[in-house]
């Protein structure tokens, strides 16, 4: 007996859809396993720019220290005499 619809046999509408199925949750599969591949990489990538950004912060400081010293500013003064300025 032919489905009045699609005009197939029920065993093969079933057999389609079934395949559908299928075909979908192995695309399912594949996509929640790149996520899961992406959510790692984004873990290590804001892991990796918190590092950088402590490193910048410490040279930060360093680079403050070093012009708040007064070897540091007398040189830039004595350079200000001459004319010349970092």
């Amino acid at each position: 007996m032919l489905h009045e619809r699609t005009g197939l046999d029920p065993s093969v509408e079933l057999l389609q859809v079934r395949f559908e199925r299928d075909v979908a949750l192995k695309a399912q599969g594949r996509l929640e396993k790149e996520l899961r591949r992406l959510e790692r990489r984004l873990a290590e990538l804001e892991s990796e720019r918190s590092a950088l950004r402590t490193r910048l912060e410490e040279r930060e400081r360093y680079l403050a220290a070093i012009r708040s010293s007064l070897p540091w500013r007398l040189v830039q003064l004595l350079r200000g005499l001459l004319g010349r300025r970092w």
